[in-house]
C-alpha cells in the first residue's frame, strides 16, 4: 500500500502515507490501486487531524474524549445502564465503570443503585452534566466543520487515469 521513508533529523513529514508505483500492472489496475492508496491517505490524514484536534480541546473540560462520549450518551438517553453504554460505545464494562466514576466525581452524572441488586444501576445526568453536554455538542460541531471544511471546498487531488 505505501512505503516508509527515512526521516532525517530536523525534517518534518507533511504526510506519512505515500502511494507507490505498481510496475508491471495494467493501466486500469494501476488507476484503481492509485485511487485506493489516495483514499487510504485521506483516511489516515483525517484520523490524525481528528485525534490532534480532540487531544487539544477536551482537557479544558477536565475530561477525555471517551468520558465526553459517555456523558453525551447519558444525556441523550436520559436514563441508561452501564451495560447499555458499553454496548453503544463498543467498550468493556470495566472501562465504562471507570469513566462513570470520573463523571460522578465531577458531578456530571448520578448513579442510582437498585437497593435489591447492587449490581444494577441507572445513570442520569445532572443539571451540570446537561449543560456540559450542550457545550460538548457545540465543540463536536466545531471540530466537524474544521476537519471537513477543506474537503468540501477543495477539488479532489488528481490521479492517473
Amino acid at each position: 500500500m505505501g512505503k516508509h521513508a527515512k526521516i532525517e533529523p530536523g525534517h518534518q513529514v507533511a504526510s506519512g502515507f505515500v502511494p507507490i508505483s505498481r510496475g508491471g500492472l495494467s493501466e486500469q489496475l494501476q488507476s484503481l490501486e492509485w485511487r485506493r492508496d489516495l483514499l487510504m491517505s485521506w483516511l489516515f490524514q483525517t484520523c490524525i487531524r481528528l485525534q490532534t484536534s480532540l487531544d487539544r480541546r477536551f482537557p479544558r473540560y477536565g475530561m477525555t474524549v471517551q468520558e465526553a462520549s459517555v456523558l453525551l450518551r447519558c444525556v441523550e438517553a436520559r436514563s441508561v445502564t452501564p451495560g447499555q453504554l458499553a454496548v453503544w460505545l463498543g467498550s468493556d464494562k470495566g472501562m465504562i465503570t471507570r469513566f462513570i466514576a470520573r463523571l460522578e466525581d465531577s458531578r456530571l452524572i448520578v448513579r442510582h443503585v437498585n437497593p435489591r441488586d447492587r449490581r444494577f444501576s441507572i445513570l442520569k445526568p445532572t443539571a451540570k452534566g446537561k449543560q456540559t453536554a450542550r457545550d460538548l455538542a457545540s465543540l463536536y460541531d466545531e471540530i466537524r466543520k474544521e476537519l471537513f471544511a477543506s474537503m468540501l471546498v477543495t477539488e479532489p487531488a488528481s490521479y492517473p487515469g
